[in-house]
């Protein structure tokens, strides 16, 4: 990225998806490294309740149709990965080894879960 260049990993909250970025607040909302502008905030949709509302909307609903139409929850975890991908908790259990590792909690991979 050319020198100044400003970067928001909105993935930040399961792990991110750039290489350099790490967890930022709203405190310390930005550090810089190799020039470029990094801002980490996890959760940063909830900042903005509307807009994160309607996208969440139009996100899930081809999701919850799916669901119903491959007979519940756990059929579609069986054959979406990116439906599992998503997953955080199963039936009360921390599924997502990040959260886990953030927080200190215990968790059991999801597919040891359908065996």
């Amino acid at each position: 990225m050319k020198r100044g260049a400003v970067i928001v990993d909105a993935s930040i909250g399961i792990g991110g998806c750039i290489e350099t970025s790490k967890l930022t607040t709203l405190e310390q909302l930005t550090f810089t490294k190799y020039e470029v502008v990094h801002c980490g905030v996890p959760n940063l949709p909830s900042r903005y309740a509307h807009t994160a509302s309607t996208l969440l909307s139009n996100t899930l609903l081809p999701y919850l149709l799916k669901i119903g139409d491959e007979g519940g929850v756990e059929n579609l975890l069986q054959i979406d990965k990116g439906f599992r991908n998503g997953l955080y908790s199963y039936h009360g259990i921390l599924t997502h080894h990040n959260i886990s590792e953030w927080f200190g909690l215990p968790y059991k991979p999801l597919h040891l879960l359908f065996l």
